[in-house]
């Protein structure tokens, strides 16, 4: 069977910047702006390879691409932590742990936060300004310590 589709045709060939940016907007709340920054950073960086008008009007500073670049390794660690998290713990994204598994899963988060922050103490301890206790502490995702 060969089906003719020349508009998706098109839209597959396009850079998945265009659609990435779209993507990110609905979870901004849970994400946070590093993530839709970044996507618009990339489409800026292909704007005139990919065809588009004039320049591009996201026109970030100096000062705003240094503080994006901190908030972004941020969210880079947020989210890996949230996976090793997710896997370690056997639980959602969210932390959500059925009623009757409570008092496991309270002891093994409390275990992962000491590991997390035992880390972070080592890893200020050695003159390592990427991770500070203050950090890592803002950093954890779940309410329960």
């Amino acid at each position: 069977m060969n089906l003719q589709t020349p508009k998706v045709k098109f839209a597959r060939r396009l850079d998945a910047s265009f659609f990435r940016l779209f993507l990110y907007c609905f979870n901004t709340w849970t994400d946070g702006v590093p993530a839709i920054r970044q996507e618009l950073l990339d489409l800026r960086s292909i704007w005139a390879e990919a065809g588009l008008p004039g320049d591009c009007p996201y026109v970030p500073s100096e000062d705003e691409l240094r503080q994006h670049a901190q908030q972004y390794e941020d969210f880079e660690a947020t989210q890996k932590l949230k996976m090793w998290l997710k896997v370690s713990l056997n639980t959602t994204s969210d932390g959500w742990f059925p009623n009757e598994l409570w008092d496991d899963a309270k002891e093994a988060n409390r275990a992962a936060y000491d590991e997390w922050m035992a880390t972070a103490r080592k890893l200020e301890a050695q003159g390592d300004d990427s991770m500070t206790v203050e950090k890592a502490d803002k950093l954890w995702p779940f309410d329960a310590r």
